[in-house]
Formats: C-alpha cells, structure tokens, sequence
C-alpha cells in the first residue's frame, strides 16, 4: 500500500517536473534516511515539502501539492489510516 501513495505522489511530480521525477523522488527519500519500500505514512507529508523545494515555480509547485494533497486524502480515504 505504501509503494502506491508514493507512485501516486511520483505521478503528480511528473505533472510538474518531467521524467526527471523519479530519480528526485529517490533521492529525497534517501536524503530523509529512508527507502522506497519502507517508508512511512507519517513521513508522507514531510516527502511532499521537501519535493515542494525542488520545484522553482510557484504555480507549478502549488499544482504538485494540491495534487499530492489529492492523492494522500484519497489513499487515506480507501486505506482507513
């Protein structure tokens, strides 16, 4: 279940960033000690701030975190967390 949060995060950061997406994404979730297949759902947020810093455009950056927002609440939402 976790892997699809953040599958559906990656997807909303390509929207804004390209295909250059995932390998950021990776490298964020390293740089907060962390791997892909372990990563916890409280630290979801904290994933979606720092990608936040990594977009330079404002309007671009407020679509990702509306889009993020999206997809943590749907998962939520379908996964009773």
């Amino acid at each position: 279940m976790k892997n699809e949060i953040l599958s559906s995060i990656c997807s909303e950061l390509v929207k804004v960033m390209g295909p250059l997406a995932p390998a950021v994404m990776a490298d964020k979730i390293t740089s907060l000690g962390m791997a892909e297949g372990d990563f916890p759902m409280e630290r979801i947020a904290r994933l979606v701030e720092v990608l936040s810093f990594e977009i330079h455009d404002g309007a671009s950056r407020a679509e990702f975190q509306k889009g993020a927002l999206n997809q943590i609440k749907h998962f939520e939402a379908h996964s009773g967390v």
